[in-house]
């Protein structure tokens, strides 16, 4: 993947590459229970919680999960982008509070937090068991980290279809560096107990178009985007819809190190 200094600065500038990936699966997705909602259903914490979420993005989690928010939670949104903070500044105005903030160095004093999240960003840090002890600082004693990522089988079926119109046969994946198989261990570092939730769905896709939205927000190398929306239509066409697994899952960390422990 890019280095951080691309992320921050080009994909991740402000939030039309994020956007294109959300749209394809909120117009998509299938199963009883959406991704957001269903990590927010993880949540166990008291009505005054302080809550921290790392790599906010555009806000779309908050924005998903409005009506279960109680009023008396303090919640902290923070972003290394200062394009995507203005994004979710933009969406959710002053039920939150915005920073720009590095998960490897967090500007919050110990011990100020019910409750973290990580949404599918960790893969991003380059130092992630930094990130983890960071986040067990700023946790209390009975606080818990949720850390969002997928695994192997994620996108199987769009990787795939991509790779065969990637300039190079391949398209780059971040997810890998912390994924459901290895994140665990890495968060380790910050806490004495992890254990995953697993979460599987699929995206039936009956446009072409949001696919091929999809791969052009990867990156800015020129694809052959054409022949891939022809493709995909194709293969609509054929089988009434392009179909196309999701694998994710949520680390739920608890027991929190304490600096010196």
């Amino acid at each position: 993947m890019p280095d951080r200094a691309h992320l921050r600065e080009v994909q991740y500038a402000d939030d039309s590459n994020f956007n294109a990936r959300f749209e394809l699966h909120r117009r998509y997705g299938t199963g009883p229970a959406r991704f957001h909602r269903w990590v927010f259903d993880q949540l166990r914490l008291p009505p005054d919680a302080a809550v921290l979420e790392l790599g906010c993005g555009p806000g779309h989690f908050w924005e998903a999960n409005a009506d279960r928010v109680p009023a008396a939670w303090r919640v902290v949104l923070t972003d290394f982008s200062a394009g995507m903070i203005a994004a979710a500044g933009r969406r959710l105005g002053d039920r939150a509070a915005y920073a720009v903030a590095d998960a490897e160095a967090l500007p919050f004093a110990a011990g100020g937090f019910h409750a973290a999240i990580a949404n599918h960003m960790l893969y991003h840090v380059p130092d992630r068991r930094r990130a983890a002890r960071e986040l067990a600082r700023v946790l209390r004693p009975d606080g818990v980290l949720l850390a969002a990522t997928n695994g192997a089988d994620h996108l199987r079926e769009l990787d795939e279809l991509a790779a065969r119109w990637a300039p190079d046969g391949r398209i780059a994946r971040s997810g890998a560096a912390f994924s459901l198989e290895n994140g665990a261990e890495q968060l380790m570092a910050g806490f004495g107990r992890v254990d995953v939730l697993e979460h599987r769905g699929e995206l039936v896709v009956t446009e072409a178009e949001p696919v091929a939205a999809y791969v052009r927000s990867m990156t800015t190398v020129d694809w052959d985007v054409a022949s891939l929306r022809a493709e995909v239509a194709e293969l609509i066409e054929r089988h009434g819809a392009f179909r196309i697994r999701t694998h994710a899952g949520v680390f739920v960390a608890g027991a929190p190190i304490q600096s010196g422990t």
